[in-house]
């Protein structure tokens, strides 16, 4: 259980830091507007506003959890959006940034760019909370090896982009940045498989 929640929390944490979306594209722009530093500063931000939403998306799911029926639609809802993730991020190929300007830190521009996106409030019900509760249930530390290995793969990677960003304008249009996406994909749907699994155990 360890090994696969480390794994897990790994593999989901490249996806959503390498995937595009409204803080990946807040990274970047701060990356072109100052430094990789400024770009370090905004994937940071989750670290803040994540906290109250996985708590309140857990708590939801946790508290309907012992309903087979109610666990067994989550995850095939979690898979729908697992694979709607892997055809969003595989259909890319184009990266659009705008830079303009705001005299706002990076940070709080981070918190306040996460807080309006919808995505993390679907992805902690949907995704992360089966693998939080299903965690708590062997044992009560195992659900921190899942969100370590998750935020700490998440800010790598987002800061990785931001410090490639910085050297090279060219990356978010190179090949290999493209590559690195199909793959990301290959991994969403290999995830949205394991929860059609997981949600025909529980019917």
């Amino acid at each position: 259980m360890f090994e696969s929640l480390l794994i897990a929390g790994v593999l989901l944490g490249a996806v959503e830091g390498f995937k595009p979306g409204p803080l990946q594209t807040l990274v970047i722009t701060e990356t072109l507007k100052r430094d990789w530093r400024a770009g370090f500063k905004v994937t940071l931000a989750p670290l803040v506003t994540d906290g109250p939403i996985i708590l309140f998306c857990a708590l939801i799911v946790s508290s309907l959890s012992n309903n087979d029926q109610f666990f067994g639609i989550i995850s095939f809802a979690g898979a729908i959006f697992l694979s709607y993730m892997a055809y969003d991020t595989f259909m890319i190929d184009e990266v659009e940034i705008s830079t303009e300007s705001s005299d706002n830190s990076p940070f709080y521009r981070g918190i306040i760019t996460n807080l309006l996106n919808p995505n993390p409030y679907v992805y902690w019900t949907l995704i992360g909370s089966p693998f939080l509760i299903r965690a708590f249930e062997k044992d009560t530390f195992l659900p921190f090896v899942f969100l370590f290995s998750f935020f700490f793969t998440f800010i790598l990677c987002k800061t990785f982009t931001a410090v490639l960003v910085g050297r090279s304008k060219t990356f978010l249009s190179s090949r290999s940045y493209f590559i690195i996406l199909k793959i990301l994909a290959l991994i969403l749907v290999a995830f949205a498989f394991i929860f059609v699994q997981t949600g025909l155990s529980y019917i």
